[in-house]
């Protein structure tokens, strides 16, 4: 498995996106369908946040990719990185993608959520923002 990293403040943070990343990020957000079975979004809706480009998505989905990892990122370091002008958001955002359409445990799921938001942007006349 790939090891995604960042610099921030001089120090190298890791992060992975592989198996437990996928578990823990579709747990964030469960509800139950009218039989009461429990459906997990919360890829679902991280993957989505991310194609906006929505920052508070991107400070999820690096938090639990950096679980079990040292050092530990924070929510100050990483509104910090965020806040620095220097800081390319494009890129990183592209980066994550890019490592998401490439893991093992997350490249099934990731082309799996692309047809369906591709599906519901060309039924609302719209054009999905993401490189397939």
């Amino acid at each position: 498995m790939q090891i995604f990293e960042l610099m921030i403040k001089d120090q190298v943070f890791e992060f992975e996106f592989g198996m437990r990343f996928l578990r823990d990020l579709d747990n964030t957000i469960v509800k139950k369908d009218g039989n009461g079975v429990a459906i997990k979004y919360g890829y679902l809706y991280s993957f989505a946040g991310l194609l906006d480009h929505d920052l508070e998505s991107l400070i999820e989905v690096l938090k639990i990719a950096n679980k079990g990892h040292n050092p530990r990122i924070t929510d100050a370091l990483l509104y910090d990185f965020i806040d620095d002008e220097s800081t390319d958001l494009d890129e990183v955002f592209d980066k994550v993608m890019d490592f998401l359409k490439s893991q093992n445990a997350t490249k099934g799921k990731t082309e799996q959520v692309v047809k369906t938001l591709t599906a519901l942007a060309e039924q609302n006349g719209a054009e999905l923002p993401v490189k397939e």
